[in-house]
């Protein structure tokens, strides 16, 4: 009895662990230039024995503060003033709040305590972030923009030029009265610019909406842009760029224009509980500064099986990857890009070996990647592959893969041109890449990333190689930490599906480097 007691006594005292402390609209990692927590925003902190196991949100307003919620208080601490923040909802791994409006800026303590268990995190408060709520919840893909009557904007019912709509999210910083309270709804003045595909919008109202911490920014769609995946970004005050989101338009509202046909393709994969899907990429890697005939070339191929779930984790990425090529612009991400980041529900055997022919008639033999069971993958290093018409076959293949020959090109390299302008790169000012050479049916693809606290950011842009240059603007360079970096601009062979027998998607990824430099990011 005495030993049932002392047990228990450990485990009533057992720590809040605190992980993350995140606007839940923009989801961006502590530690980034655009991570700070904004004055009466909501928050969601992350961890382990925050609250209970069962989920307990605030059932009416004003919401509870040093009551708590559920036996979960969150208290703030910074240059010497606490103040208690209103609790949205509780659960074990995480909790949600506002950051109380009268919470001195700069670094502090943000403390959870649950039943007598207490745990601190650092935060960092500032006076306005706009985080951008998204559709799927996560920072990224389509923003959760609605028409006045409160419908949403989708691809099938399209905001048209001229159009006022209302874009979702937390983070336009503090307003006067109760957090907990119904706010009143005023303009708050933050300085803050909109832009739909590159192009500023008119921004009509920011402010509260009529629920606590929940802010609304009303703005008018520009003229002259459409598309079903256009960039909309969030720039608040001089230098903090919010979470990459996008926006469907069409001239006359309605279906968006979708001339790949590549989304709604890849929504009616999406209606499938399963997905065969394959990628076969060649990934060179950059020897001699971009010369032709000196790359290494890393050839993999995968065959597999995604649940419904796994695949839609991959639709944002891959909707540019299918058609006849990618929409120029750029995309923010954070931490390295995986196409399976919910794993993977079935590895498919496509036979002993697959064969990889250049234009040149040689053959090369992709071996299988025996740690994968059944083998699903399957790999070769190559050098000097020319541009051209390859085949790709397996023979006689296997009991998961019937036999295929497809063919697919791999598009010349390009030359970077101004490499050595961009030795240092000043995020206040516009960047501006220019090369030469590719052709019709290539892309040149732009990668930059930096890393913070353990996190990667990563800005990749897209253009057709025939444009010979794109500029990527301040409000995306912001996202970078001011550390040396990684900048690479490459040709890309992208989209091209492959008809291999039984495949709901088999898609070709090819990057050809022009070179590679490691810029001072400022």
């Amino acid at each position: 009895m005495l030993f049932l007691c002392a047990s228990a006594g450990t485990l009533l005292a057992q720590a809040a662990v605190l992980t993350s402390v995140q606007n839940p609209a923009s989801n961006i990692p502590a530690g980034l230039p655009n991570s700070g927590l904004a004055q009466g925003s909501l928050i969601v902190v992350y961890g382990s024995n925050l609250g209970l196991a069962t989920l307990v949100q605030a059932s009416s307003v004003p919401w509870p503060t040093t009551a708590g919620l559920a036996g979960t208080t969150i208290t703030v601490t910074v240059n010497g003033t606490t103040v208690t923040a209103p609790m949205d909802y509780t659960y074990v791994s995480q909790v949600a709040a506002i950051l109380p409006s009268n919470t001195p800026l700069g670094n502090g303590t943000l403390t959870v305590k649950y039943n007598g268990a207490t745990g601190s995190i650092p935060i960092t408060v500032v006076a306005s972030n706009f985080g951008m709520s998204t559709v799927n919840q996560t920072g990224t893909g389509p923003a959760v923009v609605t028409f006045p009557d409160y419908s949403l904007v989708t691809t099938s019912n399209s905001a048209k030029p001229g159009d006022v709509v209302v874009l979702w999210g937390t983070g336009l910083g503090a307003t006067t009265g109760s957090d907990a309270a119904y706010p009143v709804q005023v303009d708050l003045g933050t300085p803050i610019q909109l832009s739909v595909g590159g192009t500023p919008a008119t921004v009509l109202y920011r402010g509260r909406s009529a629920l606590p911490g929940l802010d609304q920014i009303n703005f008018k769609i520009p003229s002259g842009v459409s598309g079903c995946n256009l960039s909309l970004n969030a720039f608040t005050g001089s230098s903090i760029v919010s979470n990459y989101t996008s926006i469907s338009v069409a001239t006359n509202g309605g279906q968006c224009s979708d001339p790949t046909g590549a989304l709604a393709f890849l929504t009616g994969l999406l209606t499938k509980s399963s997905i065969r899907f394959g990628l076969l990429g060649l990934e060179f890697t950059d020897n001699n500064g971009g010369v032709a005939g000196v790359d290494t070339l890393i050839v993999q191929s995968t065959f597999m099986v995604l649940s419904q779930r796994q695949f839609a984790a991959t639709a944002a990425v891959l909707t540019g990857q299918v058609g006849t090529g990618l929409t120029p612009g750029c995309s923010v991400s954070y931490a390295p890009l995986d196409l399976t980041p919910l794993g993977v529900s079935k590895y498919l055997t496509a036979g002993a070996a697959l064969t990889l022919t250049n234009p040149l008639g040689a053959a090369t033999t992709l071996l299988p990647d025996t740690s994968h069971s059944p083998t699903g993958v399957y790999g070769a290093i190559l050098t000097a592959e020319p541009a051209g018409t390859y085949t790709f076959s397996n023979g006689v293949g296997a009991s998961d893969v019937g036999p295929f020959n497809v063919s697919f090109t791999l598009a010349p390299p390009v030359t970077w041109t101004n490499s050595a302008s961009a030795a240092i790169i000043d995020r206040s000012k516009p960047l501006t890449i220019t090369w030469t050479g590719g052709d019709s049916t290539a892309y040149v693809d732009i990668a930059l990333g930096g890393n913070s606290q353990g996190t990667n950011v990563n800005i990749d842009c897209s253009a057709p190689a025939s444009l010979g240059q794109l500029t990527i603007p301040p409000g995306v360079l912001y996202a970078l930490p001011a550390v040396t970096g990684d900048l690479t601009v490459a040709t890309g062979t992208y989209g091209q599906q492959l008809p291999i027998p039984g495949f709901d998607l088999f898609s070709v990824y090819a990057a050809r480097p022009a070179t590679s430099i490691q810029p001072v990011i400022r």
